[in-house]
Order: structure tokens, then sequence, then C-alpha cells
């Protein structure tokens, strides 16, 4: 693999920073483009690099999975190059099923500092409750650092569940969010990418890691530090594309990456987001959001939020949700892992001790239901279907 040096062109009021990327007969498997891109509003030219470090950090799965040597035309820098070599090993190491060794040569290696670097500080924001949860803590007062206090989000169109499908639909969301953060003194930008051409191979849970840490990484003239909200608790066993281990490791002498709130659970994030007004009107945490981006209120992620703010007497304030919890969707979830079993049985120990046991009820026939015997063989042909649909996918492209 070779990554070519990146150019910067302008294109009406965005920015676009992109590389050649030359693929040998390795890839032939799948059909890949021949760029890789990004784009931000135009004010961020002047703070966008022109160093390879994003490049290698969203080509690297790919890499590794091919067992092939990326060489690097452009540059590089030094702190960056040890870290994604410590990474890498550790990606080996967690995922040896997926990924071989894999050499980075880069044409220049550099130690250099920014002169009057911004020092902004800034946070990956979806809506979500991981996201709002670390603007939450490190917001104004409640972040006692002045040089830690997240002053910008960013908010990036850069993968597939569902941004490429209604582009046009997450614009009008973010401008929402945008103007209702700008209240509370939080900037919102955006940035698009196709970045998620390169990594069609992996369930986005682990591909949104390199694919977001390579964004931030173009604009390291602009942060000095920057936040990747945690999905799990520190101390749980499993581990997806951005994670307390490795996050930091993608870090160069102008920018550091923090892995934030992984000691908190999605319960205690919840309760304290909700008493910040901020999220009333914004909270969106939905897997299948309906056409006006509102939160489905069906789903798994929907009925646990609402639950937890039904437990605060929190959930008729937020605008996104509806208002009231459909017991019978409670009672019809369908949970195929141990892993989403072990989350409601803990959200069970939850709503019992707010004293809520008709919720914890609800819960319970749950699990006996997605533990049935008829389920798991409806289970087992849905998953033979998706089977079928991503071997389509890989003969289309």
């Amino acid at each position: 693999m070779l990554i070519k040096e990146p150019t910067i062109v302008r294109i009406n009021e965005s920015v676009r920073i992109s590389a050649k990327i030359v693929l040998s007969e390795l890839y032939n498997r799948r059909k890949y483009p021949q760029e890789l891109w990004y784009e931000f509003p135009a004010e961020y030219e002047c703070y966008i690099t022109r160093h390879s470090n994003a490049f290698v950090t969203a080509l690297l799965f790919l890499a590794m999975r091919h067992n092939d040597k990326v060489e690097v035309e452009g540059v590089l820098s030094v702190k960056f190059f040890n870290g994604v070599n410590k990474a890498k090993d550790i990606f080996i190491k967690w995922w040896p099923h997926w990924f071989g060794e894999t050499e980075i040569i880069p044409q220049k290696l550099t130690t250099e500092r920014i002169k009057n670097h911004p020092q902004e500080v800034g946070c990956c924001f979806s809506g979500g409750v991981d996201s709002f949860y670390s603007l939450y803590r490190h917001f104004g007062e409640r972040e006692p650092d002045s040089r830690a206090r997240v002053s910008h989000g960013l908010f990036a169109l850069i993968g597939p569940p569902f941004s490429w499908k209604k582009p046009e639909l997450y614009d009008r969301y973010f401008k929402k969010n945008k103007i209702e953060l700008e209240k509370f003194g939080i900037n919102l930008t955006s940035a698009k990418s196709n970045v998620f051409d390169f990594l069609r191979e992996w369930d986005w849970l682990y591909g949104h890691g390199p694919a977001t840490i390579s964004t931030v990484l173009l604009l390291e003239n602009f942060f000095s530090r920057f936040l990747i909200p945690s999905t799990y608790r520190k101390g749980h066993s499993f581990r997806i594309g951005t994670n307390i281990e490795t996050d930091y490791l993608f870090s160069t002498e102008n920018i550091e990456f923090a892995h934030d709130g992984f000691e908190a659970s999605r319960a205690e994030k919840t309760f304290a987001i909700s008493e910040w007004e901020a999220t009333y009107p914004l909270l969106n945490v939905c897997l299948g959001r309906t056409d006006d981006m509102q939160n489905c209120g069906k789903c798994v992620k929907c009925m646990r939020t609402m639950i937890f703010l039904e437990l605060k007497n929190k959930l008729n304030k937020y605008l996104m949700f509806p208002k009231t919890l459909n017991f019978s969707d409670i009672s019809k979830w369908d949970l195929p892992t141990e892993y989403l079993r072990s989350l409601t049985e803990g959200l069970i120990e939850v709503t019992v001790q707010h004293k809520r046991d008709d919720i914890a009820e609800c819960l319970r026939v749950a699990l006996k239901r997605s533990r049935s015997k008829p389920i798991k063989i409806l289970r087992y042909f849905q998953k033979m279907s998706i089977v079928i649909k991503k071997l389509v996918d890989q003969y289309r492209y």
C-alpha cells in the first residue's frame, strides 16, 4: 500500500484534504476507492495539517488485514509513529483472526510543534448519551482545569449507520444541534469523509475507531486535546474500535487524545445528563431513526434510555422521545447475545433500586423470552439472512 502526499482544495464552502491510495493485487477481492478524502468547513482551512498521520490511521486496519506494508510519501509525527506501532501490536493481540504484521515506512518523521497553537479542546459529538456526558463533565465550571474545558464538538458524517443513507436529514440534525449548543457556548463543527469505503470489512463498532481518530488528526493544528467518549465502563472485557488502551497512542506532538467517561455506567451517565437542559431538545440514541430524526422509542437503545429517564422523572422533558414508556414493547425486547442479557440484568437491578418493580417485571419477561427455543430458531434464520446479504455485498464491491 502506498499513501501519496496529501493535497488540499476548496470546494464551494468546504475544504477537502485528500490522498491518492495505491493498492497492490492483494486488495483485488474488493473494490476500494483510489482516493481517501475528508471535508471540513472552509473556515478551518488554515488549521488543517498536511501531515499524513490521519491517512495511516484510517488505512491501518486494511493493511493489517492483508499483512501489507504501508509506504507513506508524506510526513509522520515521531510521537504518532511510535504510538501507532504500539497500537497495531495491541490490535494483533486482541484480534489475531483479523490482523497480521504490518510495517509502516514513512518518507519523513518530524517532532515539530505548532507555534501559537490555539489550544482548543474538542469532543466527538453524536447527540447520544456518551458524547453528551463528556460535554457535561468538561463544560464550563464543572471542569476545574480551564485548559481542559471543552470548547468544540465535532459532528462527523463518516460512517454507515445512517449518515450516508439520508445525508440531508443529518445536515438538518447537525444544524439543530449547532444552534442549541451555541446557547451554552459550545461550538459544533462538522466533517465528512469516504473513509468507511476502506473499512467495510468490519462492523462499525470496530471501524469507527480509526475513522473517527483519523478525522480529528487532520485538525491537530486547531485542537490541543480531544476527547473520545467511551462506550463501555472501565474493566469491561468487550473491546471495540475506540478504547482506553489504544486511543491515546494516536496522539502527536500537537494533539493529545483521551478516552473519556469510562468511570461511569450507562445509567450513571444518563442520570447525570438528565440534569442538563441542553440535552432536552437534542438527545438522540436510536438505531432506527425516523425521517424527522426522532427516536423511535421501540428499539433496545431507545427503551433503555427511556427507562433511565423515567426513573428520574425526566422523560417528559425530552422532546425527541415518546412521552411514555410502552411496557409491552419492553417485554418483547430481543436480547440475542449474552452481553445484552447481562446489560438487562443490570438494568433490572437499577429499576428495583428505584422501586419500579413494574418495569423490572417487564425486563424479566424479555430475558425469559430471549432464552426460549422458538426465539433462538427465529434468530438463527435472521442471522443466516444477514450472512447472505454480506456475501452479496462483498460480490458487489
